[in-house]
């Protein structure tokens, strides 16, 4: 028993033991799981901190990648709302460029059709006169009048055309030049008389100026404006007058063309300045480029002038034109020969100058290659004044102005070209002293030069041959004045027997002249009842009368 009880108590104690050891350890576990339970509470926490962390991280790069992204798309946006408006702006001018270059490409080719009608009746009437010349069929005056006339035609219509370029690319010269307005009017109206005579047109002239009247512009601008306007009118009036009306009021030209034709529809009063316009209704009365108008406006505000329509359909046309023009005064010395040394590769152009010079009274030595102008110019202190072409085949006008410098020579060089673009003030900075253009004329020699024969009244060729006094002059010229106002009228209205009847009393005075070409037409009509081209050969006799008149009253001017 007492084994037993010690045994008992043992294991009591044993199961105290065991059971202090199982809450100790029950304990400790609890501690271990207690701590690992805390460990793993804040590991999570620290993985959810640091996930919220990353998430943090992710959401504001994720925000700033969104935003990004809108930044860029937007800018792409803009980017391409910029490249399509330059895009359709560029479209726009494409589209533009190439309606330009369609209505460019079209005004040109009418442009070429327009010139290429307008100058093949000029050339074909030169060429025709020049065969049978040649076949042995003798020029008259008359033929000879018309081939000057056709020739001018040409000549104003590649002016024309020039001025048309140099409009619409903006590139128009001042030409500025002293001229006598008196006879530049007088010889356009002359010029286009033979065109109103021959439609049975009355060209009146109302000058209210002094002949005398000496204005400074750009002389052939002017005249082209005077040209296209007189010569619409004559175009586009079936029946009655044009008045060519001139004064000179404040330092401005007043131009005024009156005509009874056909008239400007209102509607069309606006367009009629722009290039190729036309009225459709007037096609059948005259064919022409459509251009003129667009060319006279161009001028004339160029000059800074004013053009001004007033137009009643079937009534008539009025165009007035202002144009600044000072008033300048001639040198009335006496003009001394000039001795003139001209170079050029020219050989005609050569011949016909040298012929245009000495008909004014001066000489002049021609040089068509450089070899030949050396060795004129050891001679060169002969001469007063130097003409040189601007472009030859072997040297240039430059070259010729250096050749000069480079000796010492301080005589005026002038240059002589029919360039566009030129004026006086390009040619002066050349080094230069002055310029003509080419073509030329006779007239523009003589403004540059003077008339050497033609300054004294006692060297009148008429009073010459035949020694009459200034009194016997002036009634000649009157009278002549009179017979050729008599015979437009009579050509106007259809009358040959009244032509006939005055040439029958011009025919007297005319034989005392001895003037062979107008006895000869006088003697014609005078002779004949009747033949169809009478008309044209009154038409040529007016001519060759004032051309005679114009060159006594110069005599003795």
């Amino acid at each position: 028993g007492k084994k037993y009880t010690r045994q008992i108590t043992d294991i009591e104690q044993q199961v105290s033991s065991l059971m202090a050891s199982d809450y100790a350890i029950s304990v400790q576990l609890s501690n271990l799981l207690i701590t690992l339970h805390q460990q793993t509470i804040n590991s999570t926490m620290d993985d959810i901190k640091k996930s919220e962390s990353l998430i943090r991280q992710n959401y504001i790069k994720s925000i700033a990648g969104v935003l990004t992204s809108l930044a860029l798309i937007l800018i792409l946006i803009i980017l391409m709302v910029r490249v399509s408006r330059r895009v359709s702006k560029m479209q726009e001018v494409l589209e533009k460029a190439n309606t330009q270059i369609k209505e460019t490409m079209e005004s040109r080719h009418k442009l070429f059709l327009s010139v290429s009608h307008d100058v093949k009746t000029p050339i074909s009437s030169i060429l025709g006169y020049l065969e049978l010349w040649e076949h042995g069929h003798p020029v008259s005056s008359k033929e000879i009048k018309s081939m000057q006339n056709s020739s001018k035609h040409i000549l104003d219509m590649v002016e024309t055309l020039l001025d048309f370029s140099s409009i619409e690319q903006g590139m128009l010269q001042m030409n500025a030049s002293n001229f006598n307005l008196y006879k530049l009017c007088t010889l356009t109206a002359e010029l286009l008389t033979p065109l109103a005579l021959q439609k049975k047109l009355s060209l009146e002239t109302h000058f209210d100026f002094d002949e005398g009247l000496y204005l400074q512009t750009d002389t052939l601008k002017v005249k082209q404006i005077m040209n296209n306007l007189l010569s619409n009118a004559i175009k586009y009036t079936v029946s009655g007058k044009i008045i060519f009306d001139v004064t000179y009021r404040e330092n401005k030209i007043l131009l005024r063309v009156n005509d009874t034709g056909v008239g400007i529809p209102e509607n069309r009063l606006n367009s009629i300045f722009e290039p190729f316009s036309r009225v459709e209704e007037n096609n059948k009365l005259a064919k022409g480029s459509g251009f003129g108008l667009y060319v006279v406006k161009g001028l004339i505000e160029f000059l800074g002038g004013t053009i001004q329509v007033q137009s009643t359909v079937g009534k008539g046309t009025q165009i007035t034109v202002s144009i600044p023009a000072s008033e300048v005064f001639e040198n009335k010395t006496e003009i001394k020969p000039k001795r003139i040394l001209s170079i050029d590769d020219d050989t005609e152009f050569l011949v016909v100058l040298q012929e245009m010079l000495q008909k004014l009274g001066h000489t002049i030595d021609v040089c068509n290659t450089i070899e030949s102008f050396e060795k004129h110019v050891e001679h060169v202190t002969d001469y007063d004044v130097i003409l040189t072409d601007a472009n030859m085949d072997t040297h240039s006008g430059i070259d010729v102005l250096n050749m000069l410098k480079s000796k010492g020579v301080k005589l005026p060089i002038i240059l002589v070209s029919g360039a566009n673009g030129l004026n006086h003030a390009k040619v002066k900075e050349l080094g230069f002293d002055d310029y003509i253009k080419k073509p030329l004329s006779i007239y523009v020699l003589k403004q540059m030069f003077g008339d050497a024969k033609n300054t004294k009244p006692s060297q009148g060729a008429y009073q010459n041959q035949h020694n009459s006094s200034n009194g016997q002059v002036v009634k000649f010229i009157e009278t002549a004045n009179q017979n050729i106002a008599k015979l437009k009228q009579a050509v106007v209205d259809d009358n040959f027997e009244k032509s006939r009847a005055i040439c029958k009393e011009m025919l007297p005075v005319f034989e005392k002249l001895n003037v062979s070409d107008i006895m000869a037409l006088l003697k014609k009509i005078n002779d004949s009842s009747t033949y169809p081209a009478w008309e044209e050969d009154i038409i040529g006799l007016v001519d060759r009368v004032e051309e005679l008149v114009e060159g006594i009253q110069n005599k003795i001017s």
